[in-house]
């Protein structure tokens, strides 16, 4: 078989092309008797320092027009200054730059570079010939007004010259993306006006007062007002706006600009481009911060104590540590000049050491020149003004210092002295003994004013609690170098708060209500011997006959949590027993139970034993309303103690609940139903410990339902979701919790068990976390009496979710 012999021409093919208004002259390698490429797009880059030119088919890259071959053009409505009365023919496009209109070939280059890759031909503008935004451009390309004119070569001849030259009104418009400046918040506080842009502004274009107007509650203000002028200023991306009056916070307010007539006061950003006007922008009035007003008052001499070569001077208020130079002070005795050898500062004192002691009935005078470095100051930095002042030397005052109160909050243990101390004799934490309760409590830290002594405990002190204090070293002095008293057993007065116990309380009482709840619902809703059905609002009947059941449950829950200085622990363990009446209607029920509690709840450095107990009546009932829907509701009251340590008080429980239960599909072995319940509980303890606590939790969830039934074992595994809210006392926040079980029933004798467990996927308190599971086993009668126990355990955590 002859193979035809085919002959490729991979010559390049000349075209000239002209797509809408602007012709350039490119080659498209290898590919004969193709269509001519055609432009697909031609944008500005944001920067408006680029155009991009793109084809729908890839380009000659060896062949690149130059730049004298482009002219960028600009529509104007009205003249420029640029643009003579001669050649300005009307709005349209001129030249860029220079002075000629669209018909001159003598417009100045406005492209630095031109390069092409792939579909793409990119032009370079430069920066003093940048693109704004706003900017109607066009471009025109001509090849013939080229430096190097372009001449494509195809098939061995030159493209005519004619056909390269597109001239007079052809040109191809550009799409601007170069963006406007855009306000992006306008902040208010007193009389300051902020708005920030989303660019950086040209500092030298500020807008006049006219051009900005304010509406606060309905009424325009204008800058320009005579009264109270605006001053207004450009930095950064904002525009700051000081007004005559402060908006008040109370007002809706928004603003309005207008870009003024004159292009020098117009708002625009760093490289050239207008601020759009806008109106109706809402404000954020804010209220301003209230400052402390500065310290400008300066440290006052209070008193001057001479003991033997020790001149101690007391100030006013706490000094900076830097000494002065001896110099500034002048020390004389009868009159003669005695020598300052050294200056120490500590606290509010300032301590000179003459190089001689003083005589009694001596005539001392001191006096203080400011210095030119380091002069006595506050903390402030408020220099001591100068002083020359007698000294009282006839008969020294050798009274001790008397303790005048002694007061405890918390760890903090504050003493009060009649008279200023010495701060550089602070006397060690050993010094001190303190007792609470008869027990002896460590000193942590001690820390010296002008005239108290504060004393850091390892333990914090309640309400409660009896604190005495004991001091016998002789560290401690006045000024004056006078001793400080000694005491044994001082009584402290407590002004500490209630033992956070009440936290501890509120957990119980929700613990033990949540108890008794859980084993309500779970006789009301027992799935159904012969249905499997979770509505079912009675167990084992085998007609509309009341029949009577008998159960018992044991619940335990543990938690345990931390919140700054208040740790928690606890276990509550509930025992349940009920009788109940049912039939097809509902069931009718009371249950008697009794809690116990026990753990650990204190605060910094102390871990108090805590235990309660509550005993109580729950009466309960449920109603089916309809073959798919059943109601429910329970109340109770428990009373019992707590005990903290050997305190004890009396405590009391009253709860309420109350829901509804409905199916809302089923499909053979499927069903659905939903869920809403409501709980509320308080608990109160009496004095010595009083504390009122409630909680509260609303409930809503799904549960699916799978009844499988093989010969006469029938298994129920089920899941419910459910959306709940706590509130009250104790954790807050909204959550998700899961909640799968397993029913098996054995249809030949009566037995059944079911496995459940309980977990807190999240909860709006992120450390709050809540797992638990629970078993039952149930046995009933043929004659539908039921025996049943129901074993439950769960955990609570609480890392950091108790709160005062």
């Amino acid at each position: 078989m002859q193979i035809p012999n085919f002959k490729v021409n991979y010559r390049e093919v000349i075209r000239l092309f002209c797509i809408g208004t602007v012709s350039f002259l490119f080659l498209t390698p290898h590919l004969a008797h193709a269509a001519p490429p055609a432009i697909t797009s031609a944008v500005t880059d944001e920067a408006g320092t680029t155009i991009t030119i793109t084809y729908d088919q890839d380009l000659d890259e060896s062949s690149v027009p130059s730049t004298e071959g482009f002219i960028i053009l600009k529509s104007f409505d009205t003249r420029p200054s640029h643009i003579p009365s001669t050649s300005w023919t009307g709005a349209g496009f001129y030249c860029w730059v220079g002075n000629q209109g669209i018909s001159s070939i003598n417009c100045p280059v406005a492209i630095t570079s031109v390069t092409v890759s792939g579909a793409d031909v990119t032009l370079i503008i430069p920066t003093t010939h940048r693109i704004l935004a706003g900017d109607a451009i066009a471009l025109q390309y001509s090849a013939s007004h080229a430096v190097n004119p372009i001449q494509i070569e195809a098939v061995g001849e030159n493209l005519p010259e004619q056909a390269a030259n597109i001239v007079g009104n052809n040109r191809r418009n550009i799409t601007n993306n170069v963006p406007e400046p855009q306000i992006q918040s306008a902040i208010a506080t007193g009389t300051r006006l902020v708005l920030t842009y989303d660019t950086a502004l040209d500092s030298t274009q500020v807008p006049p007062n006219s051009s900005y107007r304010i509406t606060v509650g309905g009424v325009e203000v204008s800058g320009n007002n005579d009264d109270a002028p605006w001053e207004i200023a450009v930095s950064g991306r904002q525009v700051i706006i000081i007004m005559g009056e402060p908006i008040p916070v109370d007002q809706e307010t928004t603003l309005k600009y207008t870009q003024p007539t004159l292009d020098a006061q117009r708002l625009q950003s760093s490289i050239g481009n207008d601020a759009p006007g806008f109106e109706n922008y809402e404000v954020t009035v804010r209220q301003p911060h209230s400052r402390t007003p500065a310290d400008i008052t300066p440290p006052e001499l209070v008193s001057v104590v001479l003991l033997d070569d020790v001149l101690t001077l007391a100030f006013s208020e706490s000094l900076r540590t830097d000494t002065p130079p001896v110099s500034a002070f002048g020390v004389l005795l009868e009159g003669q000049s005695v020598d300052v050898v050294s200056i120490e500062i500590q606290g509010a004192t300032v301590t000179l050491h003459l190089v001689q002691p003083a005589r009694i009935g001596e005539a001392v005078t001191v006096s203080y020149t400011v210095p030119d470095t380091n002069p006595i100051r506050d903390e402030a930095g408020n220099p001591a003004t100068p002083f020359e002042t007698e000294i009282d030397n006839t008969t020294p005052d050798r009274e001790p210092l008397e303790l005048q109160s002694a007061m405890v909050n918390g760890v903090d243990l504050d003493l009060a002295y009649d008279d200023m101390l010495d701060a550089s004799a602070t006397p060690a934490p050993t010094d001190y003994t303190v007792r609470v309760n008869g027990k002896a409590v460590a000193v942590q830290d001690v820390t010296l004013g002008a005239t108290t002594v504060s004393l850091t405990l390892a333990m914090a002190v309640i309400r409660t609690d009896r604190v005495t204090l004991s001091y016998g070293a002789r560290t401690l002095r006045g000024v004056d170098g006078n001793p400080v008293d000694t005491y044994t057993d001082y009584l402290v007065t407590n002004n500490s708060t209630d033992h956070p116990a009440s936290l501890w309380l509120s957990r119980f009482g929700r613990t033990v209500a949540t108890q008794v709840t859980d084993s309500v619902q779970a006789r009301i809703f027992t799935p159904d011997e012969r249905t499997g059905l979770r509505y079912a609002s009675y167990t084992g009947e085998t007609d509309t006959g009341t029949q009577a059941a008998f159960w018992g449950r044991l619940a335990g829950t543990g938690f345990n949590g931390e919140q700054d200085d208040v740790n928690l622990s606890g276990d509550i363990t509930s025992y349940l027993a009920g009788v109940e009446l049912r039939n097809a209607m509902g069931t009718l029920g009371i249950t008697l139970g009794q809690s116990d509690g026990e753990g650990n709840c204190g605060m910094t450095g102390r871990s108090d034993e805590i235990s309660a107990q509550l005993t109580g009546i729950y009466p309960y009932l449920g109603y089916r309303l309809t073959p798919a829907l059943t109601a429910w509701g329970t109340a109770g009251y428990a009373s019992g103690h707590m005990r903290l340590d050997d305190v004890r008080a009396d405590i009391e429980l009253q709860m309420i609940a109350t829901g509804l239960r409905s199916t809302l599909a089923h499909a053979g072995p499927l069903h659905l139903t939903a869920e809403i319940d409501a709980l509320y509980a308080r608990t109160k303890a009496h004095r010595p410990l009083p504390a009122t606590e409630r909680v509260h939790r609303l409930r809503a969830g799904l549960e699916g339902t799978l009844r499988a039934k093989v010969y006469h074992h029938l298994w129920v595994p089920a899941l419910r979701a459910s959306v709940r809210y706590d509130g009250g006392d104790a954790e807050t926040g909204t959550g998700l919790e899961l909640h799968p079980s397993l029913t098996y029933r054995n249809l030949a004798n009566e037995l059944s068990a079911e496995l459940r467990g309980h977990h807190l996927a999240n909860h709006g308190d992120d450390d709050f976390e809540e797992n638990g599971y629970s078993l039952t086993l149930a046995w009933s009668t043929s004659t539908g009496t039921e025996v049943s126990m129901r074993l439950e355990e769960s955990h609570v955590q609480m890392q950091a979710s108790v709160a005062w």
